[in-house]
């Protein structure tokens, strides 16, 4: 499970529908909420906290987090480094954004991307030594099948039990195991909503603000406006053309797919799909963003499988890895047969 999640593109998927989707339910209720106090008390007197529904009370509390987290201090730093990084390079915002963006991924997700390729690796190896290790402990689970009397199902546990103990003894030798390669998400995600956030609440008060940031007048070429939705939709088809590239570019990289790997590819099609029409409704600022981030993820993921890319940092090529006992027995089988 941890080598399929870890193998998921959450640089280009992160949970944009669920926090758009929750976003847009609490900016209607609060806009249609009662104002006088007179209404707000019949309504409490009406509906009771105990007699809410499940999922509003969940709104709620995603209000008060999202509310928490603008002005946390990452969400604080992240809005600071990006006014300083205006003043400092005289850019409009639109190239502040990407220039923002693109730095970010190069100092924090990038190294991260390397080292997951790296354990990866390093697990791929491990393969037909596991392998070897299923053949050994299952005929030794059927010697002591035979000497104790063990049940069948005893024996698959028995099997299941020591296989496991030593793949993790593997994983311990070479210092590989596969959750360490998740550690792109853990960092990459949150960074991705800290950074949504902040550029959501900048474009929320840009317009109420006594002394606005810019973002209305930063915008790029067709979009004069960053707190306003793209009018033409190319940033959203953008998006989604990219994601969709990089999910396939994953779907042909994965060689060996579980049940797993296969829900969250067709998952994640589907999302890229959505995003089309979510980041065509929220201002510019955010789909440049998420463009940006999706079109560096596209080009770092096709650095990383570049072969010269891979010899410098002595990890083994896409297209050249440890085959099986039974996958090299086929093979040879059809040599044989031509």
């Amino acid at each position: 499970m941890w080598r399929s999640l870890s193998r998921l593109p959450w640089s280009s998927m992160q949970i944009h529908w669920l926090l758009h989707s929750r976003v847009s339910y609490l900016r209607s209720t609060s806009i249609h909420a009662p104002h006088s106090a007179s209404k707000s008390q019949h309504i409490s007197d009406r509906r009771s906290p105990s007699s809410l529904p499940q999922f509003a009370a969940a709104f709620l509390t995603l209000n008060t987090w999202l509310e928490e987290l603008s002005t946390s201090p990452p969400a604080v730093f992240i809005d600071t480094s990006l006014v300083s990084l205006q003043e400092f390079t005289g850019l409009p915002w639109w190239a502040t954004l990407v220039t923002g963006t693109v730095f970010g991924r190069v100092v924090l997700t990038t190294p991260l991307a390397v080292y997951q390729n790296y354990i990866m690796d390093k697990v791929e190896r491990l393969r037909p030594e596991i392998a070897d290790l299923g053949q050994l402990h299952s005929r030794e689970v059927q010697r002591d099948r035979q000497l104790h009397g063990w049940s069948e199902k005893k024996a698959r546990a028995q099997h299941k039990a020591r296989l496991r103990q030593s793949i993790s003894g593997l994983y311990v030798r070479d210092n590989c195991h596969p959750a360490k390669a998740s550690l792109l998400a853990w960092v990459q995600i949150p960074l991705w909503l800290i950074i949504t956030v902040t550029l959501r609440t900048i474009c929320i008060s840009e317009k109420t603000a006594d002394q606005p940031r810019g973002f209305a007048e930063g915008g790029l070429l067709w979009i004069n406006d960053l707190t306003v939705p793209d009018p033409f939709w190319i940033l959203p088809v953008v998006l989604g053309a990219t994601n969709l590239l990089i999910v396939e570019m994953f779907t042909r990289q994965r060689q060996h797919g579980g049940l797993i790997a296969r829900l969250a590819t067709y998952f994640m099609r589907g999302v890229s799909i959505l995003m089309v029409f979510i980041a065509g409704s929220v201002p510019s600022a955010l789909s440049l963003y998420w463009v940006t981030s999706s079109i560096w993820s596209l080009l770092q993921n096709l650095v990383l499988r570049s072969s010269r890319f891979r010899a410098a940092m002595r990890l083994s090529p896409i297209h050249s890895r440890p085959l099986l006992k039974h996958q090299k027995t086929t093979q040879q089988k059809s040599h044989r047969d031509l």
